[in-house]
């Protein structure tokens, strides 16, 4: 589903974000991307959604290299992968029902196919009650929610949440995290990307720590202490 190879990073010369990282994550997996500010997690998402390009190495995602996809086609890439982020990125003028519907627009979906499955997966999220209201109407939760549900609305079979429980309390990190893994029951490959040890231990997966830019383990297991931070088709 996705795999980096010999991945190697470099923003300035001689400075590289990744050093030769070599990952690979099967389909219906769910993972989480670990490591301190600074250890490459955001590069690692940036590459997969070609918003930066590797200094060498391939990215594979469902069979395609996607660094030898054009430019013209990286809209394409984007519709693969789902995206949750840790400041929600919703329309504060647009309802529920708008922001998760405008997901389905900029795809040019007809309004008769984006009034079926808008109600679907608000209900999948739990927002059914909320569908008219603002994003100042909402819970920090329930913006991440209205997010999520916009990420899965074109049901892509890869999902990347970075840092989605960032901004909240244990109690809400702990029902969006619930929510995250009903999607993942229902098929498509989770990356999270978090520091958030607390929450991994209480939801164990598999996990890739970074450190440095390097990929210093792989494990389903959450260690105490982790590194100090030092400076098919599309």
């Amino acid at each position: 589903m996705i795999v980096l190879k010999d991945i190697v990073k470099e923003y300035e010369e001689g400075k590289a974000a990744l050093h030769h990282v070599d990952l690979s994550i099967g389909k219906g997996e769910f993972v989480y991307l670990m490591g301190h500010s600074g250890a490459g997690k955001s590069t690692v998402t940036r590459l997969l959604l070609k918003e930066i390009e590797p200094t060498s190495g391939k990215i594979f995602l469902n069979g395609i290299d996607i660094t030898k996809v054009s430019e013209r086609r990286k809209p394409y890439i984007r519709r693969y992968i789902g995206t949750v982020f840790q400041d929600f990125r919703i329309l504060e003028n647009k309802t529920v029902y708008e922001n998760v519907a405008f997901a389905l627009e900029i795809l040019g979906v007809k309004n008769k196919e984006i009034r079926r499955r808008v109600p679907i997966i608000l209900s999948l999220v739990g927002l059914t009650d909320k569908a008219k209201n603002f994003p100042r109407e909402l819970s920090g939760g329930e913006k991440q929610r209205v997010a999520i549900a916009r990420a899965i609305i074109n049901e892509p079979p890869v999902l990347i949440a970075d840092e989605p429980t960032g901004n909240l309390d244990m109690e809400t990190s702990l029902e969006i995290m619930q929510l995250l893994e009903d999607i993942n029951n229902r098929g498509t490959t989770i990356l999270m990307a978090t520091h958030a040890k607390d929450i991994v231990k209480i939801l164990p997966r598999r996990i890739i720590l970074l450190d440095h830019g390097k990929l210093i383990k792989d494990t389903g297991e959450v260690e105490e202490d982790e590194p100090e931070n030092s400076d098919q088709h599309i």
